[in-house]
């Protein structure tokens, strides 16, 4: 995106007059003149940034609307951009992202797409014209003509894309039309490759300047100074990119005619999906640090987004007092044009006479990565992931996820989907059984031997399973366990923890939070999760630590963190230990005795229990067991099976001797329900199951399953 700014190219506006022109039904077309407009020479924000706090930027734009001059005396050198004036962050795009790749997988893919497609346009229409209102509201005409003049180009986008969704909801039956608007969808498509400056906006450049009074008084005075050179902003162009490639897929899959012959014997059709594809993935190679410097330039919209959006630790001490150092934790948007003091931290040095400095985390070695075969989306992601240093600021993630990166790997991986297999549906992957009824859905996170991380999702009233789909790779660690929630724990073999958050596990898209470095000396003979941030650590003596991380949501680091506290002791004498949340604790013998535990001081670390009780046995010829939730718990056979049950008594452990209630409702005996599933359950009724759900799960290095708090659908 290195090509010199010209406000519409000509060549380009003419293509897309002939694509408008060129629908089924044709609409009357003038023709239509670019209005240049003159731009300052100043560096671009690659040199400078030009940023400003929050509550400067909004004195600013107050003085740029009505010019008021601020009662502080405020010194600024910053931009009004488009996205500080009226547009929000990419959530629109995101809803709309998800909602399509869940078109694919309904009875009427191409009707739920249409209307995906259709809600969307009609969304950006409204919001482009509250857009409209707030750059004509900037007191600064160059202002309004360069950023206007890029709207109406975009409507005019936007009209392409209506229109062709329009012809295809006709259902046309001829091949022709069929194709002449896959083959238009495609074409316009390709503008928002082809033509970089449809993605650059033009800011209006705001400084303080001394004035002298007649009295021969100074003071501080805020003015223009014409506009920053434009530069890559990507809203609102990448929601109608989105669309646009909506539409050629749903257009593509429909001429197909269920055919991925149409697609994959295509190869200048394969090329172009891929290049698309491409342009919505993160290079897995790419340093995002050297990009400041620009031997690594970014290429693609993941990597334009990433290398303007910047967090860091900064010290706010010059020397130590007592051996302790401030720092904040800054972010700086460069769309926004803003730098934010997220919060506060202290840290440790060794003397009260050094400098105050931080060690940042550096990257690992990049893998060995083949360019010949490309990857895409989430996969492309999540080798990158793999290996960059961690990051230092937990919300730098959700900045970046806040201008289109989870859409645009969804995107890119319905794009690679259809390149490579000539359709979007998903091919469902393994053996599985299917759950009792009326329960919530069970998130499953498996991790094969070589790192990579598979996601699965079963739902409830007796679903199938979804998945597997792989959302992370380079999960090498000594332990997982869940956090709380849609997040996660990962022990490294040094002893460092850290802190991830899938915000795409209600469908199996990849878009993370972290890692974050949240605790260092983890170096216990085991740990396990109690639920929402509360860990528990064993030490090599058998001693229970209890820990809560206050911070488990969003990252929060080292300082959000209570413990430890010494709950219990000898607990290095189990197989298996596993909580089910609000401090119900199972413990598994070495003879196959299951106990039932409940941490009555849960919450606050304080040693108060009730318990043991004796709830099964027979429970030790199992590799692994995994608590969902509820009383839920799921446990996999040597051969690979996994059973599903449930302690229905979860919450008082009552137990006792006699019949088991099956998953549908029918009582059996317990030496039936041994037969079947080589574990006894006891009590009456206090358990369902067994209940086999699945096989082909041996061979993990580990299964664990998150209890999100909120399973519902994509949000």
């Amino acid at each position: 995106m290195s090509k010199p700014f010209r406000l519409i190219a000509s060549r380009h506006l003419r293509k897309l007059i002939f694509i408008i022109c060129g629908w089924l039904i044709l609409q009357p077309c003038v023709a239509m003149k670019a209005k240049s407009g003159t731009v300052r020479s100043d560096p671009t924000p690659q040199e400078t940034s030009y940023l400003s706090t929050e509550d400067a930027l909004a004195q600013v734009i107050k003085y740029a609307k009505f010019g008021t001059q601020p009662n502080t005396d405020l010194v600024v050198d910053t931009g009004i951009s488009i996205i500080s004036v009226g547009f929000p962050p990419a959530g629109l795009v995101l809803g709309f992202a998800k909602q399509f790749v869940l078109s694919g997988s309904g009875n009427d893919p191409l009707g739920d797409a249409l209307k995906a497609i259709n809600a969307h346009l009609a969304e950006l229409d409204q919001r482009l014209d509250k857009l409209e209102k707030e750059i004509k509201a900037i007191r600064n005409q160059q202002y309004q003509d360069e950023n206007l003049a890029r709207i109406r180009h975009l409507r005019l986008l936007g009209k392409a894309v209506e229109d062709g969704k329009d012809q295809l909801g006709l259902l046309p039956t001829s091949n022709f039309d069929k194709q002449t608007i896959a083959n238009q969808a495609g074409t316009t498509a390709g503008l928002f490759l082809d033509d970089p400056d449809l993605w650059k906006w033009s800011d209006l450049h705001v400084k303080t300047v001394l004035i002298t009074d007649a009295d021969g008084k100074k003071h501080n005075e805020l003015t223009t100074d014409g506009l920053l050179a434009p530069d890559f902003e990507p809203i609102p162009t990448f929601e109608y990119y989105a669309g646009v490639i909506a539409l050629w897929i749903s257009a593509l899959e429909y001429a197909s005619g269920g055919d991925p012959k149409y697609v994959t014997n295509n190869k200048t059709l394969v090329n172009d999906l891929l290049r698309h594809a491409a342009f919505l993935s993160i290079r897995p190679t790419w340093h995002e640090a050297d990009s400041l410097s620009t031997p690594d330039p970014p290429q693609n919209l993941p990597e334009e987004i990433m290398r303007r959006v910047n967090c860091y630790v900064e010290p706010v001490s010059k020397y130590p007092t007592n051996g302790v150092c401030n720092a904040a934790r800054v972010c700086e948007d460069g769309f926004r044009r803003t730098r934010t003091t997220v919060d506060t931290m202290q840290f440790s040095m060794p003397s009260n006479n050094a400098l105050c400095t931080l060690s940042m985390p550096r990257p690992k070695a990049v893998p060995a990565y083949d360019e010949s075969r490309p990857l895409y989306g989430s996969n492309a992601i999540a080798l990158w992931q793999s290996w960059r240093a961690p990051i230092a600021v937990a919300k730098e993630d959700e900045l970046e996820q806040s201008y289109g990166i989870e859409a645009m790997t969804l995107l890119a991986d319905r794009l690679e989907r259809l390149a490579k297999f000539g359709t979007t549906r998903e091919q469902f992957l393994g053996t599985f059984g299917t759950t009792p009824v009326n329960y919530h859905p069970a998130f499953v996170y498996a991790i094969a031997n070589n790192g990579n991380l598979l996601w699965y999702r079963q739902e409830t009233n007796a679903s199938k399973w979804s998945g597997p789909r792989q959302v992370g790779n380079g999960w090498k660690f000594k332990d997982v366990i869940p956090a709380g929630g849609n997040s996660f724990y990962a022990l490294a073999e040094d002893g460092t923890l850290k802190w991830y958050r899938h915000d795409g596990f209600n469908d199996g898209s990849v878009a993370w939070k972290g890692p974050v470095d949240v605790g260092s000396g983890w170096n216990f003979a085991k740990i396990f999760s109690g639920g929402d941030g509360i860990v528990y650590a064993i030490k090599n003596d058998g001693t229970l630590l209890w820990y809560r991380h206050d911070g488990f949501a969003d990252g929060g680091g080292v300082n959000t963190w209570e413990g430890p506290k010494v709950v219990g002791s000898s607990w290095l004498q189990f197989k298996h230990v596993f909580s089910g949340g609000q401090g119900i604790i199972y413990a598994v013998k070495p003879d196959g005795q299951m106990l039932w535990y409940r941490h009555d001081g849960y919450a606050t670390g304080d040693s108060k229990w009730t318990g043991p009780l004796t709830v099964g046995s027979g429970w030790q010829n199992f590799s692994a067991i995994i608590p969902v939730g509820d009383g839920i718990i799921l446990a996999i056979n040597n051969d690979g099976k996994m059973l599903w049950y449930k302690h229905t008594d979860y919450a008082t452990g009552t137990s006792g001797s006699g019949n088991v209630r099956s998953a549908g409702g029918r009582s059996t005996s317990a030496a039936a329900a041994r037969a079947a599933a080589g574990a006894r359950v006891s009590g009456t009724p206090h358990w369902e199951g067994p209940t086999e759900i699945g096989s082909g799960w041996q061979g993990f290095q580990k299964v664990i399953a998150l209890i999100p708090s909120t399973p519902v659908g994509p949000r």
